[in-house]
């Protein structure tokens, strides 16, 4: 366990390495920085975001639960099977306003004449979607605050790759003008020690 914390604490570069760069140590503490960030301002807009879902997706619900109404069709003919689990078949039903209605209603393949099936329709009649489960209210809160949380996550990895990208091209930058000025000696220690060689290699023969 403990040479695993070392390895991670030398891969984040928080050891007193004399090697380490600035450049380096800055890609830390701004690594650092972001993961404080997230961690403690997040939960500021994932709550808000989930309360804002619930509360207009609980207002949607009980706005469809004031204007419709749950009413018995009966259909008029049998329901073809066409192989895909459901169909259409015409239906009667009455209104809440006490109209008698008729349409198309979606039922079981097969379904026979006569049968019943329970519709929502609005006042006047009209077929309309079911209310929304109340179960689905926290689940559509409970999504909302996921997708903010992702795409806060996204956003830092974002910023946290470029500020990688902008330190990568510094040190290349960096480590370009350090060859410039190393390079001449290094190229002078190669030529006197390939002389010597030569010379060593000289006396040897003689």
């Amino acid at each position: 366990m403990r040479s695993w914390l070392a390895r991670t604490f030398r891969g984040r570069r928080l050891d007193r390495n004399p090697l380490r760069r600035r450049s380096d140590r800055a890609e830390t503490a701004i690594g650092i920085a972001l993961m404080v960030a997230f961690a403690i301002g997040a939960p500021f807009p994932l709550r808000a975001t989930a309360i804002a879902a619930y509360s207009s997706a609980q207002h949607a619900r009980a706005g469809a639960i004031a204007t419709r109404q749950e009413v018995t069709a009966v259909t008029l003919q049998a329901a073809p099977t066409n192989g895909e689990g459901q169909s259409w078949t015409s239906a009667a039903w009455t209104a809440p306003n006490g109209q008698r209605r008729t349409g198309q209603v979606q039922v079981d393949d097969g379904t026979l004449k006569g049968s019943t099936e329970r519709i929502w329709v609005t006042w006047s009649g009209d077929q309309a979607p079911p209310p929304l489960p109340a179960q689905e209210v926290s689940q559509l809160a409970v999504a909302a605050a996921a997708g903010v949380g992702l795409g806060l996550a996204v956003f830092l990895l974002i910023v946290a790759r470029a500020t990688r990208q902008v330190l990568n091209r510094r040190r290349m930058a960096a480590w370009d003008t350090e060859w410039t000025a190393v390079e001449p000696r290094w190229n002078r220690q190669r030529w006197l020690a390939a002389g010597e060689l030569s010379s060593c290699g000289r006396q040897a023969e003689s």
